[in-house]
């Protein structure tokens, strides 16, 4: 396996990781919540820490759209996987224009066309792909 290969799947098993993470600990935090468990002793104290940076901005937005705000954990958890799902395709977009332009330099002439312009189109068709899959 190759070094941007493994690279990339350190990158997705990361994001994943991280992902599953910050959604067991909102799901702790609403568990929490819906418990009744007294706020001041040290775990749910902790976990409002750790989760406060994500649930509070999307809070402010509900209550800014006057929805429920009680709905803020479940917003957070679709954006961190939708953050996370476009982490890994920019990673990937990024390592795969890496891996052509490799191949491309380290290929030799014979019947192919020149390195330089083989790299080109490589880098080309990376950016081109990156424009239409964010449009």
């Amino acid at each position: 396996m190759s070094v941007i290969a493994l690279l990339y799947l350190f990158i997705t098993w990361g994001v994943t990781a991280v992902i599953v993470a910050v959604i067991l600990l909102i799901v702790l935090r609403s568990l929490f919540n819906y418990m009744d468990v007294n706020p001041f002793s040290w775990s749910p104290r902790t976990v409002g820490r750790a989760t406060d940076p994500l649930i509070m901005p999307v809070r402010r937005v509900l209550v800014a759209f006057r929805i429920d705000p009680r709905a803020a954990p479940f917003i957070a958890v679709i954006l961190i996987i939708v953050a996370g799902y476009l982490i890994v395709q920019v990673a990937g977009g990024v390592l795969n224009t890496v891996a052509g332009i490799i191949f491309a330099l380290s290929r030799d002439g014979s019947a192919h066309p020149s390195p330089l312009s083989a790299m080109s189109s490589m880098v080309f068709s990376g950016f081109t792909r990156w424009q239409f899959s964010f449009a």
